[in-house]
Protein backbone atom coordinates (compact mmCIF):
# COMPACT_ATOMS: atom_id res chain seq x y z
CA UNK A 1 0.00 0.00 0.00
CA UNK A 2 2.91 2.38 0.65
CA UNK A 3 4.66 1.50 -2.79
CA UNK A 4 1.22 2.58 -4.48
CA UNK A 5 0.79 5.93 -2.65
CA UNK A 6 -0.91 5.42 1.02
CA UNK A 7 0.86 8.34 3.41
CA UNK A 8 -1.43 6.74 5.80
CA UNK A 9 -2.40 3.16 7.11
CA UNK A 10 -5.62 2.37 8.99
CA UNK A 11 -5.42 -1.13 11.13
CA UNK A 12 -6.99 -3.05 13.97
CA UNK A 13 -5.31 -5.36 16.34
CA UNK A 14 -7.31 -8.76 17.65
CA UNK A 15 -4.75 -9.64 20.26
CA UNK A 16 -4.99 -13.55 22.02
CA UNK A 17 -5.63 -11.99 25.21
CA UNK A 18 -8.90 -10.00 24.55
CA UNK A 19 -9.82 -12.62 21.85
CA UNK A 20 -9.06 -15.24 25.16
CA UNK A 21 -11.47 -13.11 27.20
CA UNK A 22 -13.96 -11.80 25.38
CA UNK A 23 -14.25 -13.93 21.99
CA UNK A 24 -14.23 -12.60 18.29
CA UNK A 25 -17.71 -10.75 18.58
CA UNK A 26 -16.51 -8.35 21.40
CA UNK A 27 -14.25 -6.95 19.16
CA UNK A 28 -12.71 -3.72 19.80
CA UNK A 29 -13.19 -2.11 16.22
CA UNK A 30 -16.27 -3.90 14.58
CA UNK A 31 -13.85 -6.54 12.35
CA UNK A 32 -14.54 -9.26 14.37
CA UNK A 33 -12.62 -11.86 12.02
CA UNK A 34 -9.42 -12.60 12.77
CA UNK A 35 -8.07 -12.38 9.09
CA UNK A 36 -9.20 -8.50 9.15
CA UNK A 37 -6.40 -7.27 12.31
CA UNK A 38 -2.96 -7.90 13.09
CA UNK A 39 -2.76 -10.13 15.74
CA UNK A 40 -0.08 -8.82 18.11
CA UNK A 41 1.40 -5.91 19.05
CA UNK A 42 4.62 -7.04 18.11
CA UNK A 43 2.98 -7.32 14.67
CA UNK A 44 2.27 -3.65 14.88
CA UNK A 45 5.70 -2.70 16.04
CA UNK A 46 6.46 -3.82 13.09
CA UNK A 47 4.53 -2.15 10.67
CA UNK A 48 4.62 0.93 12.45
CA UNK A 49 8.64 0.83 12.01
CA UNK A 50 8.14 -0.15 8.19
CA UNK A 51 5.20 2.91 7.93
CA UNK A 52 7.47 5.18 9.49
CA UNK A 53 10.89 4.11 7.75
CA UNK A 54 8.78 5.09 4.88
CA UNK A 55 6.96 8.28 6.23
CA UNK A 56 3.94 7.05 6.78
CA UNK A 57 1.77 7.55 9.40
CA UNK A 58 -0.02 4.25 11.61
CA UNK A 59 -3.71 4.90 13.20
CA UNK A 60 -5.35 2.01 15.34
CA UNK A 61 -9.13 1.69 14.62
CA UNK A 62 -11.73 1.87 17.80
CA UNK A 63 -14.79 1.82 16.25
CA UNK A 64 -16.84 -0.48 18.43
CA UNK A 65 -19.74 1.44 19.69
CA UNK A 66 -19.46 0.85 23.22
CA UNK A 67 -17.30 -0.45 25.55
CA UNK A 68 -18.79 -2.56 28.72
CA UNK A 69 -17.23 -1.36 31.97
CA UNK A 70 -15.71 -4.59 32.57
CA UNK A 71 -13.73 -3.82 29.33
CA UNK A 72 -11.91 -0.83 30.08
CA UNK A 73 -8.32 -1.72 32.19
CA UNK A 74 -8.65 -4.00 29.25
CA UNK A 75 -9.18 -1.69 26.77
CA UNK A 76 -6.28 1.11 28.75
CA UNK A 77 -3.84 -1.69 28.32
CA UNK A 78 -4.40 -1.86 24.72
CA UNK A 79 -4.15 1.63 24.06
CA UNK A 80 -0.87 1.79 26.54
CA UNK A 81 0.26 -1.09 24.05
CA UNK A 82 -0.58 0.48 21.10
CA UNK A 83 0.94 3.62 22.10
CA UNK A 84 4.16 1.52 23.13
CA UNK A 85 4.20 -0.12 19.47
CA UNK A 86 4.71 3.99 18.27
CA UNK A 87 1.03 4.19 16.69
CA UNK A 88 0.71 8.17 15.47
CA UNK A 89 -3.14 8.02 16.23
CA UNK A 90 -6.67 6.62 16.92
CA UNK A 91 -9.78 6.16 15.06
CA UNK A 92 -12.25 6.28 17.96
CA UNK A 93 -16.33 5.56 17.95
CA UNK A 94 -16.89 5.84 22.10
CA UNK A 95 -16.87 9.15 23.46
CA UNK A 96 -15.87 7.16 27.06
CA UNK A 97 -12.87 5.76 24.83
CA UNK A 98 -12.22 9.03 23.26
CA UNK A 99 -11.58 10.28 27.12
CA UNK A 100 -9.56 7.57 28.18
CA UNK A 101 -7.21 7.80 25.32
CA UNK A 102 -7.13 11.50 26.20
Amino acid sequence: MIDAGASELYCGVLDSKWLKKYGPVASLNRREWKDANLSSFKQLGEVVDIAHENKTTVAITLNAPYYVENQIPDLKKFIESAVSAGVDTFFVSDIGAICLIR
